[in-house]
Order: C-alpha cells, then sequence, then structure tokens
C-alpha cells in the first residue's frame, strides 16, 4: 500500500488499524493518552507471566494523540472458538487455568480479559488487549475470569 493511504489512515479518529503483521493502536481526541495507557496495561499483564503482543513503537502525533504499534497475533478469539456451540480443547481450558493461576499467584485482577481480547496461537492464550491490573482476593479474582469466560 502507499505510504499516502497509510497517512491519511493516521489522521482518521480512529482506534485500531491493522497492516500486515502489525497492529497500530491511535488515541481518541476524546481520549489522547488511550494508547500509552494500554501500553502501561499490557505490561502489567506481561509481568505477572501472561503473552502479550511485542510493542514496536510508540509516540506522540502532531495532534497530541498517542500511539502504540505492536506485532499483529493471529488465530481465534476465545469467543470465536466457542462460537456456535464449539468447546473449548483440553489444552485450551489448560492455557486459561494457567492465566487463571498467574493471576491468582500476584493477587492482581486484570480488566477487560475477557474473550474476544484472548487470541489462541501455537504457543497459547495471547492477550490483544486488556484492562488496568488491580488487587484482589483469590476468590474474586477466579470468580470474575470465570464469568468473564463464560465457564462452568
Amino acid at each position: 500500500m502507499p505510504d499516502h493511504d497509510r497517512d491519511r489512515d493516521l489522521d482518521v479518529d480512529r482506534k485500531v488499524i491493522i497492516r500486515g503483521t502489525d497492529v497500530l493502536k491511535v488515541s481518541t481526541m476524546a481520549d489522547p493518552d488511550w494508547a500509552h495507557r494500554q501500553i502501561g496495561h499490557l505490561a502489567s499483564a506481561s509481568a505477572i507471566g501472561l503473552h502479550v503482543p511485542a510493542l514496536l513503537g510508540q509516540g506522540v502525533m502532531p495532534d497530541g494523540r498517542t500511539w502504540a504499534l505492536w506485532t499483529r497475533i493471529v488465530g481465534p478469539t476465545m469467543a470465536e472458538c466457542t462460537a456456535d456451540g464449539g468447546e473449548l480443547t483440553i489444552c485450551q481450558r489448560t492455557q486459561l487455568a494457567r492465566i487463571q493461576w498467574a493471576c491468582m499467584s500476584a493477587g492482581l485482577y486484570v480488566g477487560d480479559l475477557n474473550r474476544r481480547n484472548l487470541i489462541w496461537t501455537d504457543n497459547g492464550w495471547t492477550v490483544i488487549d486488556c484492562g488496568a491490573t488491580r488487587p484482589k482476593s483469590v476468590h474474586e479474582i477466579r470468580a470474575r475470569l470465570r464469568a468473564k469466560w463464560r465457564l462452568q
């Protein structure tokens, strides 16, 4: 794609632009620091052992909006894996238990860790987006994650 098309896309007030192997997240004018908060959220998730995309770059656009560039993770989301009555495999369930254990061991609940923000790859689940981490009890972390993931 010519550079002028890419530049035009960056001028649009939108949050996510996917180009080949990369994902660019750009803040909106209503929330100019959003992209930098996303970097912090994913860094916190990574710090407790969750797989996250590699951060390739970050910066500030001339209009003050922040941006972050990550590697694109390809695979089905958890929501897609369970669409139309589909069941998770034993390996996928085991990896969800690993995520739950990492959160409970750290005593941190990772916000917005929902079925659309987990992508299944050869390396297990990768968190492509999440909210802030907050201290919570083991019981509350387990209950919240199981509810978000709709697990029995």
